[in-house]
């Protein structure tokens, strides 16, 4: 490890029971946390990481005062080993099987989907109890089905997921940590609790961590919370304590870290700077044909239309995580019903409707945007699917040494790096048709346009990041860096000091 930087020092000898540390891209937070294990070697300390992986190599870095865990391996030893042979993914055929709603056959999966996602919106939250709260009223009304009603059906649905000896309904994980969380656990064996990746935690996690009487760290970047549609907070703005910085970023050199200033100063009002200490890196539109290069699209169905055009040009691909990952089959099953071909349909929910029009009603109606994803793909490719997802199951190279190209979506890329990346045109547009960003304060008041969501600015600082050395950027990305360098800025932060409310909206 390098020598600590001072923002990094401060951190280690830090006093505070409290300590909230906002690292941004590549600024060595898990070595920060390390550093401040090595310095403390009697206090008993748990990390809790994001994902098993994660998890695996802590154990690897941290010093034997430091347990890694997730938090899901916590609640499996208390109350998911129970559900051992019904873990899984309930679907809504699984609710609609023991709901049975008097519907016709789409309202009914409809209604038992709403049902399901009443749950899900449950189990992750911090509330003791289902509530009228976390069922999507306008959807349940869209469809003239009575709110009470589902939550009466979310209720059951619950009661049944609890039940071990009761296969109708998978037991999912987020389901045996909620139990975890009902039942108040106290974890004070540890003098601290380091929870990473704080700025995806979900409310439920975040409670369990709250109750807790230790010295508390949470480290992470705001600006990297991407699964917001999945429920997840920013934990980091959710405590009281001591706020350090880390902007040093050792993974990239300043061309780099200007995109990544670009987008968080535009479109997230952020005030602080991302230095680029790493070796030497550049920004251009067209890749380095001498290294290895690295796909990152915003949809699946962009990665797909990518992964066409590199099979075409006969260059070997590897698909980050295995091909397996990218769910290939369910594109294939929701062709088979494009062309209404119902017993080659894999999956059961899929099955479940009768045409493609279905499917696409139910998307709208419950804002399934994978489905929605999937359907543009269908669209698009239609005949030439069955064909060419053999070809492209085929086409993948397990080594990714030996690929010529490498693809994966931005949120899969969270936590990876490579040499080049470029950047997949299926991000939303950054900038309007006279080339203003698409920021709230400098959009007439008749326009068109909606500004660009903060979590897709996220998404695209995310993937930006992954670069050490070469990032290709789009037109969008590049009209973005020609205006904030032509002194744009200066009449935003005009724009901003006059409206507040509106900054404060966007953050």
């Amino acid at each position: 490890m390098h020598k600590p930087t001072s923002e990094q020092q401060a951190i280690i000898d830090s006093k505070a029971d409290t300590l909230i540390a906002n690292a941004f891209a590549g600024t060595g937070k898990t070595a920060t946390l390390v550093g401040f294990a090595k310095a403390r070697p009697d206090a008993r300390m748990l990390y809790l990481a994001f994902n098993r992986s994660v998890a695996d190599e802590a154990k690897e870095r941290f010093p034997s005062n430091v347990e890694a865990r997730t938090s899901h391996s916590l609640a499996y030893g208390r109350y998911g080993h129970r559900y051992q042979s019904k873990l899984g993914y309930p679907r809504a055929f699984h609710a609609r099987n023991i709901l049975r709603p008097s519907l016709p056959s789409n309202e009914a999966l409809v209604f038992s989907g709403l049902a399901l996602e009443a749950v899900n919106r449950f189990l992750i939250s911090s509330s003791a109890e289902i509530s009228i709260n976390h069922v999507a009223a306008g959807q349940a009304r869209a469809i003239g089905v009575d709110p009470t009603d589902i939550l009466e059906a979310a209720k059951s649905l619950w009661e049944a997921m609890q039940d071990p000896k009761d296969p109708s309904v998978p037991m999912p994980h987020d389901g045996y940590l909620k139990l975890y969380q009902l039942s108040r656990p106290k974890l004070d064996r540890y003098d601290y609790i380091l929870l990473d990746e704080a700025q995806d935690t979900n409310p439920c996690l975040f409670d369990i961590f709250n109750a807790q009487k230790t010295g508390r760290v949470l480290v992470g970047d705001q600006h990297q919370n991407i699964y917001g549609f999945r429920g997840a907070m920013n934990a980091m703005g959710r405590l009281r304590g001591e706020h350090h910085n880390l902007t040093a970023s050792f993974r990239f050199g300043e061309p780099v870290a200007d995109v990544a200033n670009a987008i968080l100063g535009v479109f997230k009002g952020e005030p602080l700077s991302l230095r680029g200490f790493g070796g030497p890196s550049e920004v251009g539109m067209v890749p380095l044909q001498q290294r290895r290069t690295v796909y990152l699209h915003r949809t699946n169905a962009g990665l797909f239309a990518r992964a066409v055009d590199l099979l075409h040009a006969n260059i070997p691909m590897h698909f980050v995580g295995g091909v397996k990952n990218y769910n290939f089959q369910t594109i294939l099953d929701a062709f088979h019903l494009f062309d209404h071909n119902q017993r080659a349909i894999r999956d059961p929910f899929l099955r479940s409707f009768r045409t493609l029009e279905n499917l696409e009603e139910y998307a709208e109606a419950v804002e399934d945007h994978e489905i929605k994803a999937r359907l543009t793909v269908v669209k698009k490719y239609t005949f030439r699917i069955p064909r060419l997802i053999e070809r492209l199951e085929a086409a993948h190279e397990p080594d990714a040494r030996k690929a010529g190209a490498e693809l994966t979506t931005a949120h899969k890329s969270k936590g990876l790096e490579w040499e080049q990346v470029v950047l997949g045109e299926d991000f939303p547009d950054l900038m309007d048709s006279s080339g203003v960003p698409l920021v709230s304060e400098l959009l007439p008041p008749n326009a068109t346009e909606r500004p660009l969501e903060p979590d897709e600015a996220n998404l695209l600082y995310v993937a930006a990041t992954r670069a050490r050395q070469h990032l290709v950027i789009t037109p969008q990305l590049a009209g973005l860096l020609d205006w904030v360098h032509g002194d744009g800025m200066a009449g935003l932060h005009r724009s901003r000091a006059s409206a507040p409310a509106l900054l404060a909206v966007n953050a």
